[in-house]
């Protein structure tokens, strides 16, 4: 009919498509898979999937740092587009501990924190006889991550997720054994032998002479049994107490004694002691 008004036929318009995803952070496993629809559509935001060593799941976030709108699993989620959440994990607890590695004395306290955590190490408080501390280590041979050289083992350290353990590194000192006599009418000289701490030794060959006798070894007590034979090995061990009052031989007895700060063998006796 003329004149009669046709309203125009309303299209349909389709939602545009949106997405969700899920960014681990940081995670070491899992997955969390995304959530498509479209535009205005709410969802529920998902429960966490992604696992990091060392580390507590605590929320989502829009930032990647963890100062954006936070976000829990669970909460409505309304999608615009693609959007992301990233993972917010926090430290789990862990304790730093520290090995003597052969020390004979001395302790260094051990040290709390968490995963990730940035700490200065403690000095060491260690000691180890014959030996001078060189620094921590995250291996017991050396052959880790060193900490603290020159430095009595201060530095900087980050926690890790597991095996948080440093080791001491000990060099060894000089030593020196000295043979000595102090019997009447005797003659020559025996030379020192030198090294370090631990090291193994040939024992020097008597250069002493007094008439009369016959040298039959050196011994590792004042009036003990002369069982130590020259040119065979020993291990030098941290000093022992000198010989005799102020270092001296006592009679009778040939003996090596420590020097200032060397390290000997304790008194060795020759022939005549009885």
């Amino acid at each position: 009919m003329d004149g009669e008004r046709h309203a125009d036929p309303v299209r349909a318009v389709d939602a545009g498509e949106a997405g969700l995803t899920y960014d681990g952070n940081g995670a070491t496993g899992g997955k969390t898979d995304p959530q498509n629809g479209v535009t205005d559509q709410k969802v529920n935001v998902r429960q966490n999937g992604f696992t990091r060593d060392g580390y507590t799941f605590v929320r989502w976030d829009t930032q990647a740092d963890c100062r954006g709108k936070a976000v829990n699993p669970g909460d409505k989620w309304t999608l615009q587009g693609s959007s992301t959440l990233y993972a917010c994990w926090a430290g789990n607890a862990q304790t730093l501990t520290y090995h003597g590695n052969g020390a004979t004395g001395g302790n260094t306290a051990a040290q709390s924190g968490k995963t990730g955590d940035e700490l200065t190490t403690n000095a060491n408080g260690f000691t180890r006889d014959g030996y001078t501390f060189v620094r921590w280590d995250t291996a017991k041979d050396g052959s880790g991550t060193a900490y603290g050289e020159g430095k009595n083992g201060v530095s900087q350290y980050v926690m890790k997720p597991a095996g948080n353990d440093l080791y001491a590194i000990w060099k060894a000192n000089p030593a020196t054994i000295q043979y000595r006599n102090d019997w009447p009418n005797t003659t020559g000289s025996t030379p020192d032998t030198t090294g370090s701490t631990g090291d193994t030794v040939t024992v020097s060959q008597n250069g002493f002479d007094r008439p009369g006798y016959t040298f039959t070894g050196w011994s590792t007590s004042k009036r003990g049994d002369p069982s130590l034979n020259p040119a065979t090995s020993t291990r030098w061990n941290p000093a022992p107490p000198p010989c005799g009052p102020s270092g001296r031989p006592t009679p009778h007895t040939w003996c090596t004694t420590a020097t200032s700060a060397a390290l000997a063998r304790k008194p060795r006796t020759v022939d005549g002691c009885r």
